[in-house]
């Protein structure tokens, strides 16, 4: 049937509890969200871009899987910050990989830390580090034969984004 609508669609949608711990560790220092989360929503966020294309360094493939570090991941992650510094700590898993029950699937694990220089100045300096170790169960039929196979990756990267105020530059490299 013909609609003049598009259709909607969820892209991601994750629940967020902030400042937890606040009297003991001071805001900011310990947050928790969880659901369909983006890794790359702090150091880089997409609702920040001039056009809506994805950032082509995390939309290479990585291993012998579609494992994107701009795709929605599911999971949990801790995040905050103590005076410059900035951290977050997840946990992930892939439900839609089509390669349950693959033995030796195990849940992803990132975490980025980042220091920020000249911190609530007109310029500022945030260097970065990050790293993703996960696992991708494969699901496929070569020649007729039916395989499933694990494959564990893993990203080590770094990221720099400078503010001059009204301009900014940012960066991403990474090695797999």
């Amino acid at each position: 049937s013909f609609s003049p609508f598009p259709a909607l669609s969820l892209h991601h949608a994750h629940v967020g509890l902030h400042n937890l711990l606040s009297s003991v560790l001071g805001t900011e220092a310990l947050n928790l969200r969880v659901g369909s989360l983006l890794l790359l929503d702090f150091s880089e966020p997409a609702h920040r871009a001039l056009f809506s294309t994805t950032n082509s360094a995390a939309a290479v493939d990585v291993g012998r899987n579609t494992f994107h570090l701009d795709d929605v991941h599911t999971g949990a992650q801790l995040y905050g910050h103590a005076n410059a510094l900035f951290y977050e700590l997840g946990v992930f898993a892939d439900p839609l990989n089509g390669a349950q029950n693959v033995k030796g699937d195990m849940p992803d694990l990132y975490a980025r830390a980042a220091y920020t220089l000249m911190k609530n100045t007109s310029h500022e300096l945030t260097l970065g580090a990050f790293g993703y170790q996960g696992t991708k169960g494969i699901v496929g039929e070569e020649v007729g034969v039916n395989f499933r196979l694990l494959d564990v990756f893993a990203l080590l990267g770094a990221d720099l984004n400078l503010d001059f105020g009204p301009c900014a530059l940012s960066a991403m490299a990474y090695a797999s």
